[in-house]
């Protein structure tokens, strides 16, 4: 039986939502932490929330600013998981990692990288056109043969671009990666380095055939495991 592309988005978009309410509930005890992974995980469900909506709304302007915003929040806001990192590397007990310096470099390194999200990402996006994404609508850098949406008249130009690398996350996942083995090496608390190095993987998937779903699936298990080592640290589970 085949799975339809809307209940799997709208599946990714509900899951997501519920982590950012799961990390909402978190702020009164871990405010920067909660609060960061909060803005990342609603970031990520107007993702597959705005995929899942693409063919009610059709291949106009809308649809198209409602796209770009995607790749707009996703440049300026995933950097707000550096500071989720030291912050879990704080509450598991690594005293490094909760002094004023280390906190002060996380927030720094979140908004250089916002910056560099906005100005080498988002500023260069250039053009996106409409694809089909598993049976869905949704806007993309680049299409090939088995992503052409049906009824749209690519021009060879739109054929022949290639898409831009996201920058922005990639920086981000590889700093989350070392302080996730940090927090791993001084207190024994592996899960961040688990399930960050899983989606660390995923820069090895095609990006043209299977690639996008199985990241998408990881990223609900890395999201979950950042709230879940959230959850623990919070309410005194001993950090195994």
């Amino acid at each position: 039986m085949k799975i339809s592309g809307a209940l799997i988005f709208s599946v990714y978009a509900l899951t997501h939502a519920a982590i950012a309410v799961g990390a909402l509930l978190l702020v009164p005890r871990a405010p920067v932490v909660a609060t960061g992974l909060f803005v990342v995980e609603a970031v990520t469900a107007y993702d597959s929330l705005i995929v899942v909506l693409g063919k009610h709304i059709g291949i106009n302007r809308t649809a198209e600013r409602l796209n770009r915003m995607r790749f707009f929040l996703h440049a300026v806001c995933i950097g707000l998981l550096v500071p989720v990192y030291t912050g879990l590397g704080a509450l598991a007990g690594v005293p490094a990692l909760a002094a004023f310096a280390a906190t002060t470099a996380a927030w720094v390194a979140a908004a250089v990288i916002a910056a560099l999200g906005y100005s080498l990402q988002y500023r260069r996006l250039g053009h996106i056109m409409p694809v089909n994404s598993f049976g869905c609508l949704r806007y993309a850098q680049s299409v090939d043969d088995t992503r052409r949406y049906p009824g749209y008249d690519y021009s060879e130009a739109e054929l022949a671009q290639n898409a831009m690398p996201p920058l922005a996350s990639i920086l981000t996942v590889t700093i989350g990666l070392a302080i996730a083995l940090w927090i791993g090496l001084a207190a024994g608390f592996w899960l961040p380095f688990i399930v960050t190095a899983l989606m660390f993987s995923a820069a090895s998937f095609p990006d043209k055939t299977w690639g996008p779903l199985l990241t998408s699936c990881l990223e609900i298990f890395f999201s979950a495991g950042l709230l879940y080592s959230l959850w623990a640290l919070t309410f005194g589970s001993s950090p195994t």
